[in-house]
């Protein structure tokens, strides 16, 4: 089931925009063409969702409705991780900082899996577990912690107990190819070419280090970033 917790949801439009442009650009590089069918789990805003559906037949979900762009897509409701859809339904599935919101990651991804089409694919990104400052209470080793520390530890800070469950680098691999996944690794393509996806104000630091060392050193670089962006094929 999709562990209720409370918002998450970002409302900064120019930061949803920005965001919504960095998938554009990455999508738009594996073949995906406009008016393509786009499911988006998580709607959240849905100014990221707004901005997607200017090229993209959409429909949307969320286990709650905190939308505030109500345009250009459909929305539906649900309750955990099953989709209300057919199977091989959509072009493209957007997971955009979902899986590590929901408690059976096996089953969000497995769903993902059906929904697609025989050539679609899925954009997935989400945080590091391991990243020395969780992304979304930005506290040093929260996500290292158990539940129940976590939870102290999150109490005293912000008065909230912790609920997100962020994913290593090898058990987040093993989930998609348990799935069946192909996996596109495309975390370090957007670091060391921040402008080409517009990002270039906020990964120019990440980049300029990250230039610095030698390829060989990708297949460690990869497992220690704060985050991850992926291409899931079937």
């Amino acid at each position: 089931m999709m562990q209720q917790f409370k918002s998450h949801a970002n409302s900064d439009q120019e930061l949803r925009k920005a965001k919504a442009n960095k998938i554009l650009k990455i999508i738009h590089k594996f073949g995906v063409k406009k008016d393509s069918k786009l499911l988006e789990i998580g709607t959240g805003s849905g100014i990221i969702t707004n901005e997607l559906s200017k090229y993209f037949k959409i429909n949307s979900v969320d286990v709650i409705d905190e939308r505030v762009i109500k345009s250009g897509f459909k929305f539906k409701k649900i309750e955990d991780t099953n989709l209300p859809f057919k199977d091989n339904s959509f072009d493209l599935i957007i997971s955009n900082q979902v899986i590590e919101h929901v408690n059976d990651y096996n089953n969000h991804l497995k769903e993902i899996y059906r929904c697609l089409k025989s050539d679609g694919l899925c954009y997935l990104a989400t945080p590091n577990k391991w990243a020395i400052f969780e992304a979304h209470y930005m506290l040093p080793l929260l996500s290292w912690l158990p539940k129940s520390l976590a939870d102290t530890y999150l109490i005293i800070f912000k008065k909230r107990k912790y609920d997100v469950y962020p994913l290593g680098y090898s058990k987040l691999i093993k989930c998609c190819k348990l799935n069946k996944f192909k996996i596109k690794h495309l975390s370090l393509d957007v670091l060391r070419n921040p402008k080409k996806f517009g990002l270039e104000n906020k990964y120019s630091a990440y980049s300029k280090i990250i230039r610095l060392l030698p390829r060989y050193s990708d297949n460690i670089l990869k497992r220690i970033l704060p985050s991850w962006i992926f291409i899931l094929k079937k």
